[in-house]
């Protein structure tokens, strides 16, 4: 569990907040992952797959759906805002359990 947080306070430290033109909220993917990066240039195949083994992992021991998301900007927005936004546009977590977590 210490990995987890570790990693993913790492991944929200290297990716900061940056600001640009929009800040439009990406449509729901298709199909569900543990991480998107919109830009496809700040994480690699093996930063996908190693989130996605501890992503499952942690859903499976807690229930609790936690996926990473990286844009190219957020216009000024609030992050904890747009996190709050991509958790209700895209349905993260348990349906009725608010239990869903974004890390930007």
């Amino acid at each position: 569990m210490k990995k987890v947080l570790a990693l993913l306070f790492a991944l929200l430290l290297a990716l900061g907040v940056a600001a640009g033109a929009a800040a439009n909220i990406p449509d729901k993917p298709g199909s569900f992952a543990y991480a998107y990066d919109f830009t496809g240039k700040v994480l690699s195949s093996a930063n996908m797959e190693e989130i996605t083994r501890y992503g499952a992992a942690l859903e499976e021991a807690t229930g609790t759906q936690t996926i990473a998301v990286v844009v190219d900007f957020l216009d000024g927005e609030d992050p904890a805002d747009y996190v709050t936004d991509i958790i209700n546009k895209w349905g993260v977590g348990r349906k009725g359990e608010d239990d869903g977590i974004v890390i930007l």
